[in-house]
C-alpha cells in the first residue's frame, strides 16, 4: 500500500485561511441609518445589518473551530507518518 503523502505547507496554509476568515468582519454597512428617510425603511435596514453581523460572527467562530482541526489533523497525520516511519512512539 502506498504512503498517504501531505505537505506541510498546504496544512499550515489551510490553518492561516481559516484563522484569517476566523476574525469577523462585523462593521455595519450602513453606519448611518438616518440617512435612509424613512423610520421604517431605517428599521428594516437595521434589522438586516443585524442579521449579517450575527451571521458573519457565527462564520467566523466555525473558521476558528475548523482551523483547530485542521492543525489537529496536521498534528496526527505527523505522529503516523512518524510511526509508520519507525521513528515515532
Amino acid at each position: 500500500m502506498a504512503d498517504v503523502e501531505f505537505e506541510d505547507s498546504d496544512f499550515a496554509a489551510a490553518t492561516s485561511h481559516l484563522t484569517q476568515a476566523g476574525v469577523a468582519p462585523v462593521d455595519p454597512f450602513c453606519p448611518s441609518l438616518a440617512a435612509v428617510g424613512s423610520d421604517v425603511v431605517a428599521s428594516a435596514v437595521g434589522d438586516v445589518d443585524a442579521l449579517i453581523r450575527q451571521a458573519m460572527i457565527a462564520l467566523a467562530g466555525v473558521a476558528a473551530e475548523l482551523s483547530a482541526d485542521v492543525d489537529t489533523v496536521h498534528t496526527e497525520l505527523r505522529a503516523l507518518d512518524a510511526r509508520m516511519a519507525g521513528t515515532g512512539a
